[in-house]
């Protein structure tokens, strides 16, 4: 990245750090409905390409079996079903995820490139050029990067692994059951098939949110020097996790600290924080604070999870920690960043209690309401 100039005229509302904030925040909106979307791919896919082939080869192999009564299956047949079953598994989740992968070496390269466009357009009429980081550095960020303590590949190598095990004691159950084929393949389809499309939607969405931090991370890095640091952004609404919650306006160095996604489904982002001006020798002075979209308006550009927790309703905040915490909360007991541990991890009522030296009754959950947390 290049200072080419050093002067500019300009009466704009908002810090270039606001403009960035706003316009991240709508972006992961979008990002939102193109994570929802990976997820609907990937069931396509499973149905289309991997769950069928699964299903008629049992139904295949049963009516083969059928012929001499479930009492006289031997252990051989049971072992070549599940052998044959593991082999098409196998196959199938191995192409899901060079599909998968493929589509989301697509998606974080428009991502670095959108990035990249959104800083230039900001930082271009005072003279500093952009760098958009090379393909290959890209998808090496994607690849070779875990996220949740595995490499995106491992994830799918993992999903393979449970589907497997999980068809064998399916198919040993439903044998031992004597139930007929239908029941069988239901079982099947029931119990092992159908958990296998969550996990792989849930993998895929969250695997979508990795590869476009990883993006953003080389677009980061290919511009560092005019980066003061990485600002961490959580979705604001009920659903956000009590991490995300005390994560939330923390920023963070270029090359530490946590990223999203910090859990699965995770759907918070990240926003570059600029030097300012002055850090950048450009005669430019700040503009006024801008402001950060939220569920129910906007709210000042400065306000974390915990100050816009604050402002909404009892059930709002109920939902969000649950009935105790959000009362601890209320009663100003325990700010939204102590309800997590050192690891970022949400601790238990009676952990939290010991750290903030409440009482019993302080944290004692009211049995008449469902949903505590």
């Amino acid at each position: 990245m290049v200072v080419t100039g050093k002067h500019i005229v300009a009466d704009a509302v908002k810090t270039a750090n606001d403009e960035l904030l706003e316009r991240a925040i709508l972006h992961a909106v979008r990002m939102q409905r193109l994570e929802a979307n990976e997820a609907r791919v990937i069931f396509r896919f499973l149905d289309r390409e991997v769950l069928p082939d699964i299903t008629a080869r049992l139904a295949s192999m049963m009516q083969r079996i059928n012929g001499r009564g479930y009492a006289s299956i031997r252990t051989r047949q049971v072992r070549d079903l599940v052998a044959a079953l593991d082999k098409i598994t196998a196959k199938g989740l191995g192409d899901a995820r060079k599909f998968t992968i493929t589509r989301l070496e697509r998606i974080g390269l428009s991502e670095a490139e959108w990035q990249t466009k959104l800083l230039d357009e900001l930082l271009s009429p005072v003279g500093i050029e952009t760098t958009l980081p090379t393909v290959g550095f890209i998808r090496e960020a994607i690849n070779a990067r875990p996220f949740q303590g595995k490499l995106l590949s491992e994830w799918f190598d993992d999903l393979s692994k449970s589907v497997q095990r999980d068809l064998e004691r399916q198919l040993k159950i439903g044998l031992i059951e004597g139930e007929s084929i239908p029941e069988l393949t239901r079982r099947v389809q029931t119990a092992t098939l159908d958990t296998a499309r969550r996990n792989a939607a849930t993998i895929a969405r969250t695997a979508t949110n990795h590869v476009t931090t990883q993006a953003r991370e080389a677009v980061y890095r290919e511009n560092e020097d005019v980066m003061k640091g990485v600002e961490w952004v959580s979705t604001l609404d009920a659903r956000t996790t009590e991490t995300c919650m005390a994560l939330d306006t923390q920023v963070f160095p270029i090359d530490s600290g946590p990223r999203p996604p910090a859990h699965m489904n995770c759907r918070s982002t990240t926003v570059p924080v600029l030097k300012s001006w002055k850090e950048l020798g450009i005669d430019l002075a700040e503009a006024p604070k801008g402001t950060r979209a939220a569920f129910g308006g906007e709210v000042p550009e400065s306000m974390s999870y915990g100050s816009w927790l604050r402002k909404q309703s009892v059930s709002v905040q109920n939902e969000a920690l649950g009935p105790t915490r959000a009362r601890l909360f209320r009663e100003g007991k325990v700010k939204i960043d102590r309800f997590v541990g050192n690891d970022r991890q949400p601790l238990t009522l009676e952990q939290i209690r010991r750290r903030e030296g409440l009482s019993a009754d302080d944290v004692k959950v009211n049995r008449t309401r469902k949903g505590g947390k």
